[in-house]
């Protein structure tokens, strides 16, 4: 058995982060950062994962405050066989940890002695063109895998939830990179970054494939409101788009990665509720 906990909501700057890790060993892209509490032995840590190869990451936050200077020197990195792709809290067996994608497999990362092992009895989400991407422990306690097809081309890729007993069901099939992911009444959400698409899908139970039900926003669409996403006739950046999402109660929060924007949205209705300006450009989630 193991059990999940969702991470206080972290909103970071990607560039600020990206540079002493892509400085000292040439990484290219963060994702999922999670919160670890104190424990006996350390004080609290932001945990990421660089997707683009086989590495997760801590920073202690151990007597930092808001608005001081991120303490590089407490970086430390930790190795695994495949590709990293998302990170979240977790228990197992009393050992409190991060569950972590590995290539097609998820793992249990010891944060203090770095050992990992597979979870699940090594289940693989998908074949041989895709991997793990990003996970988000749910407010029912579920952890949401999301996976990405390998060159993000192909409608193949798509959202499993996994139960703390460790039942395994796919709810969402046919997005190219699930990249933010939710629950909501109906069923089940997940953002397609290549797309710039957030669709929701109504999922009869929730062991069953969602259909799609409507897409909560299309930032493609040029009347998308230009108040809440003026970026998207600028072409100055390689890419601007939603880059990860977390939900409250009421509302779905969307980080806009090269925009400094988290976007707000009614997470019942889909209506566009504003936007909250950040003092970060690449903000991700």
């Amino acid at each position: 058995m193991i059990a999940l906990t969702a991470s206080p909501l972290v909103i970071f700057d990607e560039a600020e982060l990206l540079r002493p890790v892509a400085d000292s060993h040439g990484t290219g892209h963060l994702e999922c950062p999670t919160v670890f509490p104190q424990t006996a032995g350390r004080g609290p840590l932001l945990g990421f994962c660089t997707i683009w190869d086989n590495q997760a990451w801590t920073l202690s936050l151990d007597g930092w405050r808001p608005g001081d200077t991120l303490p590089f020197s407490k970086l430390r990195r930790f190795e695994l066989p495949g590709f990293t792709g998302g990170m979240a809290r977790c228990c197992l067996n009393g050992k409190h940890g991060a569950v972590v994608g590995n290539g097609r497999k998820l793992a249990f990362l010891d944060l203090d002695s770095g050992k990992h092992a597979d979870l699940f009895g090594g289940h693989e989400f998908g074949g041989p063109d895709i991997r793990l991407n990003e996970l988000y422990v749910s407010n029912a306690g579920n952890l949401l895998a999301g996976t990405m097809h390998i060159p993000c081309s192909e409608a193949v890729a798509g959202v499993h939830r996994i139960t703390p007993q460790g039942g395994i069901t796919e709810v969402i099939r046919g997005c190219t990179v699930a990249n933010g992911m939710w629950e909501w009444p109906l069923g089940f959400g997940q953002i397609d970054s290549p797309t710039q698409m957030g669709r929701r899908y109504i999922n009869a139970s929730q062991d069953s494939i969602g259909a799609i039900s409507d897409a909560l926003f299309d930032l493609g669409d040029p009347s998308a409101p230009a108040a809440v996403f003026p970026f998207n006739k600028n072409t100055d950046v390689p890419w601007r788009g939603p880059d990860g999402a977390a939900r409250t109660e009421s509302w779905l929060l969307v980080a806009i990665f090269n925009a400094g924007v988290v976007a707000i949205f009614d997470i019942h209705g889909g209506n566009v509720l504003g936007a909250i300006r950040v003092p970060a450009p690449c903000p991700t989630s």
